[in-house]
């Protein structure tokens, strides 16, 4: 019983990662609720991202790993043959994000069908991405302590006695380097402020907006971060020891997240309409596009939170939508 015990070992890294999907499906729950949206399209995100987000990030692995220059692992080894069993190591974020993404994708196409014959609206792909990007990035800032277990995701060597103690440092196999999976968990969390604010604040914005700044914001923050990784870890590389894959890849996502607020805005600027971007609620009118793309219109419903300098702006839309307006509760004493 004791060997047994003393030959077992906890796998951190995936308790980890399974702790930060978890917190992050109950959290994006209450949000979709929150929000106006159908709670219940959070687990059929998860029922399909998931999948497709572990073979992702397996496969981006695998395949950069090959096609790089000094490959760490056999071809069999890269599909989790080792000579002493089967097992799978290495697993890369932005592979699994690329994953999802196809997942979530598929799960709007089913949404599309099911619309097509219910006749009931239904989340589109970019409401979905918007829902899941806050809780993807508290996953990750979560999964990154995964690297601690690990002993590794670490920066240049520290050399300095007065800077050697964590959070700051951490010590890998007597040295003390950089903590650089602490910095990025902990700009994952203010990310995933910024990220949750834009989700339900009382500021709308247009389908996807959500989603493109996540991919600008972790995208600066991998290319911060990255060129501080120390050079004796296993990277994976575009360019060898110039350019490596994650920055490359952070590049194109902070490109088309740019490039697709900067396009819905120009387009409502040539319409004459106000550009659907971080848009106060009252004035959602003037950006041209209706209420359904942002689920159930914000605090309308929940009068104890509307302030009373808000009183007409919801009579308006009671009235506007048909509702009977006595039915709105009395003013608490």
């Amino acid at each position: 019983m004791v060997s047994f015990l003393a030959a077992f070992k906890f796998n951190w890294y995936g308790f980890l990662i399974a702790l930060g999907i978890i917190a992050g499906t109950i959290c994006a729950y209450f949000a979709a609720k929150k929000r106006g949206y159908n709670p219940d399209v959070v687990f059929d995100i998860i029922i399909w991202a998931l999948p497709f987000a572990i073979i992702g990030a397996r496969l981006y692995y695998v395949i950069f790993d090959i096609i790089g220059s000094g490959a760490k692992y056999t071809f069999p080894q890269a599909l989790g043959f080792y000579d002493d069993g089967f097992r799978l190591q290495g697993l890369a974020i932005y592979g699994g994000v690329l994953g999802a993404l196809l997942g979530v994708f598929f799960n709007s196409l089913m949404y599309k069908h099911k619309e097509k014959k219910t006749g009931e609206k239904k989340e589109t792909f970019l409401m979905m991405c918007d829902i899941g990007s806050p809780f993807l990035i508290l996953g990750q800032a979560i999964g990154r302590w995964g690297n601690f277990a690990n002993a590794e995701v670490y920066g240049q060597p520290v050399l300095n006695p007065a800077y050697q103690f964590f959070p700051i440092a951490v010590k890998v196999d007597g040295m003390w380097y950089q903590a650089l999976f602490f910095y990025e968990s902990m700009l994952n969390l203010i990310g995933f402020g910024l990220l949750l604010w834009f989700l339900l604040g009382r500021r709308r914005s247009f389908p996807g907006f959500v989603f493109a700044c996540y991919g600008i914001y972790y995208g600066i923050v991998r290319i911060i971060l990255e060129s501080f990784r120390d050079k004796a870890q296993f990277v994976l590389y575009m360019i060898p020891n110039v350019l490596p894959v994650s920055q490359f890849v952070s590049a194109i996502a902070i490109i088309l997240g740019a490039a697709g607020i900067i396009y819905v805005w120009q387009k409502a600027q040539k319409e004459g309409k106000k550009p659907p971007i971080l848009v106060h609620y009252d004035d959602w009118e003037k950006t041209g596009l209706p209420e359904e793309i942002y689920g159930k219109p914000l605090l309308i419903d929940e009068y104890e939170y509307v302030e009373a300098d808000e009183e007409e702006s919801v009579q308006e839309y009671l009235e506007k939508s048909g509702k009977d307006a006595d039915a709105k509760p009395k003013d608490k004493d």
